[in-house]
């Protein structure tokens, strides 16, 4: 057998390879909302703007392929809803102290550290246009981290309620279980978030679903979730591996930090 039969066998070989691997079947992830954290992703260095901002947000939405947007919210001392992730104001603004003790005239004025300087953004300046059909998730913090003290939770159901988007595309999410119960009474779809493992406290059980950490559930624990009637969405996930783990253990929704990334290996 000459060297040209041998070229010839390679070559079909290496084609059947080719239509091998090209027709295996492919993980079907439509059923997977892919959620963009923060914004554009906390504490990510290829974002374009601050998380929580509303650069950020605006960003998210026009993206293809992206669900929805999660935003961190904190009640203000006249009672206004801002988007700002961290307990206090000096670790990633050019403000002091915390948002639960400061008024719209006093937070209007503050501006992030970051390269674009963007201004602190009220949750009421967010249409129901803006979002262009994109879900809504409100991670709601319930400390007054200056005075060590709770939020109202009256305080922030009334704000929230007041939302035109609230009922057909807004999910709000806590990791205090006091607050599950006067939420749903209000009539939100309520997430509890779960901290530190995928064990359902009998006090959360009434929420209609949970987030957690990819690391620390497995997918036979987001089918468990499944099976009780609960929607389950994964979070803390930054890389394409983590994003390709994520998404393959099927929950309702994954809160990518690198949205952008998550769209692609969702496809």
């Amino acid at each position: 057998m000459d060297r040209w039969d041998w070229h010839e066998i390679f070559a079909k070989a290496g084609l059947l390879l080719l239509l091998v691997t090209g027709c295996g079947k492919k993980e079907d992830f439509r059923s997977v909302l892919l959620v963009s954290h923060a914004g554009m992703g906390l504490n990510i260095q290829n974002s374009i703007y601050h998380d929580n901002s509303r650069e950020a947000l605006d960003m998210a939405c026009s993206m293809i392929g992206c669900d929805g947007v999660e935003v961190d919210v904190q009640l203000s001392k006249d009672g206004e809803l801002w988007l700002y992730h961290d307990a206090t104001l000096e670790s990633e603004s050019n403000g002091e102290g915390c948002v639960p003790e400061l008024t719209r005239d006093e937070l209007e004025d503050i501006r992030y550290n970051s390269v674009h300087k963007e201004k602190l953004c009220p949750l009421s300046e967010i249409s129901n246009e803006e979002l262009s059909g994109k879900e809504l998730f409100l991670d709601l913090r319930h400390l007054n981290a200056c005075a060590q003290t709770f939020v109202s939770v009256d305080a922030m159901i009334n704000q929230i309620s007041k939302l035109s988007f609230v009922q057909t595309k807004c999910w709000v999410i806590t990791n205090y279980n006091e607050w599950i119960h006067p939420l749903k009474q209000a009539n939100f779809k309520v997430l509890f978030q779960l901290d530190e493992s995928a064990a359902v406290p009998q006090e959360a059980a009434s929420a209609d679903g949970y987030v957690i950490r990819n690391s620390i559930i497995t997918s036979d624990q987001v089918q468990e979730i499944h099976d009780s009637g609960k929607k389950l969405f994964i979070f803390d996930v930054r890389s394409p591996k983590g994003i390709r783990s994520a998404l393959g253990k099927h929950p309702d929704g994954v809160l990518s930090d690198d949205i952008r990334a998550a769209i692609i290996e969702k496809n």
